[in-house]
């Protein structure tokens, strides 16, 4: 069971972190294209939302996999909150 868990656990660390770059990008463009600002608050809380996700998703992987896989899931957190702090 703790492969298992561990492999359902990093391909939702996949889907979320895609979802959360997508939806960063998603308010660059809009923010370039001169969307108004509620549209914009929408797609950054919809990053917020994503990114919200990723921190029980590390804590499962924290607890089944080994230190590197950690190391890789926690730097690309860190990356995406870099991300979202430029919106």
């Amino acid at each position: 069971m703790g492969r298992e868990t561990l492999a359902e656990a990093f391909f939702e660390f996949v889907d979320v972190s895609y979802a959360a770059g997508q939806a960063a990008k998603d308010h660059f463009h809009a923010r370039r294209a001169g969307d108004p600002p509620d549209r914009l608050q929408v797609l950054a809380d919809r990053c917020e939302e994503e990114l919200a996700k990723l921190i029980p998703l590390q804590t499962k992987i924290r607890l089944l996999a080994p230190a590197r896989t950690l190391d890789a899931a926690k730097g690309l957190r860190v990356e995406l909150t870099r991300l979202r702090g430029s919106l």
